[in-house]
């Protein structure tokens, strides 16, 4: 779990991201929970600009392919009769352009938040992450290990709904136990990854941050929490073996 707690040395959050537009598109689906970030937040942006897209496109299609098999049906094929042209210039400068417009911004907004979540700034926060089965180990820039944990005594897991924080601690037992990595608000935290044992993927995604962690081999992501004592659920993303649900 990443505590998100405030620091003197937080520096500066920016304020207007240079796709705000987007980021206003989440909140018109209720269902979607608004990103932690800045940078989070343009990914949900993205995502709804992918969704509207593939709505509006099947719409058409479907629109088009109805009133085609209505128009030229059967019944109506003396009058309909005609021959096929071979070539239309201008649809086909349509059907081509049209998509690739509506494609360019995917790709170029999807690439700039991609680049910003794995190039962290120069004054971020280090913190070094170890996979293994089944836990995340974590080492702080000044050398200590994330030591502390939270306790969920079993009476709190089974009243109210079951959160996404509930399901990710759950354990056989009594007592469930999840480690806390401490993180500054304001100020980016760079995540520096291995593995011990097998391929593992750190997954946050109140950051909408994820990316695969291997052994004998370094990955790294970033993110900037804007809030104090907000918790963030921590995933593994990918299957690792026996234990991979807790």
């Amino acid at each position: 779990m990443i505590r998100c707690m405030n620091s003197s040395n937080s520096g500066t959050v920016n304020a207007v991201s240079p796709w705000f537009g987007l980021q206003i598109m989440p909140l018109l689906i209720r269902w979607l929970r608004v990103g932690a970030s800045e940078l989070a937040r343009e990914s949900d942006g993205l995502f709804m600009y992918c969704l509207w897209v593939n709505i509006i496109s099947f719409a058409i299609v479907i629109g088009l392919m109805i009133y085609f098999a209505w128009r030229y049906r059967r019944s109506k094929q003396a009058e309909n009769y005609q021959v096929s042209p071979s070539h239309n210039t201008p649809m086909e400068l349509a059907w081509s352009i049209i998509p690739l417009l509506v494609m360019v911004p995917i790709f170029f907004i999807g690439f700039h938040g991609y680049i910003n979540k794995l190039a962290a700034p120069a004054n971020a926060e280090e913190v070094r992450v170890v996979g293994a089965q089944w836990f995340w180990q974590a080492t702080y820039s000044n050398g200590k290990q994330a030591d502390d944990y939270m306790i969920v005594p079993e009476k709190s897991m089974v009243e109210g709904p079951m959160t996404q924080w509930k399901a990710d601690t759950l354990r056989s037992g009594n007592v469930a136990e999840t480690p806390i990595i401490y993180v500054p608000v304001g100020r980016a935290v760079r995540v520096l990854l291995t593995s011990n044992d097998v391929i593992h993927s750190f997954y946050i995604p109140g950051f909408r941050v994820k990316i695969d962690v291997f052994p004998n081999r370094y990955t790294s992501l970033n993110f900037t929490a804007e809030e104090a004592g907000m918790d963030h659920v921590v995933w593994c993303a990918e299957y690792c073996g026996q234990n991979h649900s807790e």
